[in-house]
Parts: structure tokens; sequence; C-alpha cells
């Protein structure tokens, strides 16, 4: 790589990826940053990421090929300003925000496109004049070859596990696999014919439903779901009927109406002593 020099402004969860990234795969690289907090900057000195151990102003980036913005928008935005009498012709200036609208503007205002690339680890995005954007639909949807099972939702379930299996031990073994996200996801597990006991809409928008439900063994448990009214409408009036639906919404929980649910165990810590609560995630007939 011909950049011999690298400059990180924040060095939070991406910028420090992308920092241990560059010097793993470009040893010889010098990079420097500063952050918000000494505590990152001497952390990332003594693991011999960056070559500096205080904190930095922006005429220290002076001499950069690259620069990454790695502060939430509007604090980029600033730094972009500050940096502008320092940068050095040819030097790359980018960031790592989620959205580009107000940070073009600054650019654009300040007269930096030439030094400017926008960039994300996990988003890209494009402009598009307003007058355009019938025809960008209507050719999208010339193109378009996906049917309507390919749009239709689908959930991959990691085990079919009736609720009744469920222990405090196996939720503390579960716990053993966080932190979950992107490559170590959540497991998803299903129950089928979940009766539901007892049902309470709560939130301040109703999107809160907290739940009793039981299997075909007769064990009942405790559980939450999260989203809109109709995730168990729908189902519910597929399955038995407008009425039954609305009763079981209401709270009116007198039909035995069952669903198949997917869920995660978690342990509910609201009360004095601990108890296990289901956090669904999807539901069907």
């Amino acid at each position: 790589m011909d950049f011999k020099k690298i400059g990180f402004i924040g060095l939070g969860l991406i910028g420090g990826s992308l920092a241990k990234t560059i010097k793993r795969i470009y040893p010889e690289t010098e990079l420097i940053a500063t952050s918000g907090h000494l505590s990152t900057i001497t952390a990332a000195f003594e693991d011999h990421t960056i070559s500096n151990d205080t904190l930095l102003a922006m005429k220290d980036f002076s001499d950069c090929d690259i620069i990454f913005l790695c502060c939430p928008v509007q604090k980029n935005i600033e730094y972009i300003k500050e940096l502008k009498p320092f940068l050095k012709k040819g030097c790359i200036l980018s960031d790592v925000g989620s959205v580009k609208g107000d940070i073009h503007e600054s650019i654009t205002a300040i007269e930096l496109e030439s030094f400017f690339i926008g960039g994300h680890p996990m988003a890209a995005g494009f402009s598009l004049k307003e007058a355009d954007i019938d025809a960008f639909r209507r050719k999208l949807n010339e193109v378009c070859t996906l049917t309507e099972e390919e749009l239709r939702p689908k959930v991959v379930i990691d085990v079919p596990m009736p609720i009744s299996y469920i222990t405090e031990r196996l939720v503390n073994q579960l716990g053993c696999l966080e932190p979950f996200g992107k490559g170590n996801e959540k497991p998803v597990f299903a129950d089928r014919n979940l009766v539901i006991e007892r049902l309470r809409i709560c939130g301040k928008e109703g999107r809160v439903f907290q739940m009793k439900v039981r299997n075909a063994a007769g064990v009942s448990m405790d559980a939450v779901y999260f989203g809109d009214a109709e995730d168990l409408l729908l189902p519910l009036a597929e399955k038995y009927g407008k009425v039954v639906a609305q009763d079981t919404l209401a709270g009116r929980c007198v039909h035995e109406a069952a669903l198949h649910f997917t869920y995660y165990p978690e342990m509910d810590h609201y009360y004095e002593t601990p108890r296990i609560k289901l956090r669904l995630t999807g539901v069907s007939v």
C-alpha cells in the first residue's frame, strides 16, 4: 500500500476495528489517532496499533495520506471544518457515518469535494434527482425477478424445543454464547400450539404484549412479545375467527386459542426471585 500514514479521529468500535485491521494487513503503515478519552489512545498505543500515546490536535494530522472520521455524524462535520487548514494535497478524507446528506453538504460548502470519499463498513448509498425517482422505480420493477414466494418472510429455526425443556441452568448456559450479533446470531427456538392463557397489552404505543402461554404437556410460562397487534390478531383470526381473535387481544383468553411461536428464553429479574420468561420473536398458525 502506498499510504505511509493514516489518521483516525475517533477510535471506538468501528474506528478501532478499522485501525487494527489495517495494522494487521499493512504493519509498516504508521497509524495515529485521537479520541475523546485518553485511556482509549493509551490502550491502542500499548497494543501497538497506533504510534502516539497522547491526544492529538488537528494540525497533527497534516502529513496523513488518509484520515478516517469515526465519530457521530455531527461531530465529524465539526472536525472537517477544523481539519481543512491542515489537509495536505492528495489526502483522502473519509468517514464511517451511516448517513451522508449533512456531511456532504458541509463538504461542498467548504469546498473539500476533491478530498472526500464517504464510507461505511455496513452500508452504501447513492444520490438521485427527485425528478428521476419514478423512472428509477419503473426500471427496478422491469428488471426485478423476485417472486412472491421469495418476498415472503422466512424464519430459520435452530431447535424445535418444547418450553417444558427450559430450565434456569439452560438459560445460563445459553448466556455463554453471548454477545450475539453479526456472525454470531442469537439461536431461534420454537414450540407448537402454545395456548394463550393470559394476554395484556402494555406500553405507551400498545406494542408490548405480556402473556402466559401453555404447551401440550401442560407447562405454563410467562412470555413477552414486542410488535404490532396485527402480528397476533391476523393469525388468530385466520385460525379461529374474528371474535376469538378480538377477545384474546382484549385479554378475554377463554377460548384456548393456540399458535406456533418462535422464542428465546431469558431470566426475568424484575421479581425478587428471578424467573424464566420467553421473549417471543415470531408467530404463525
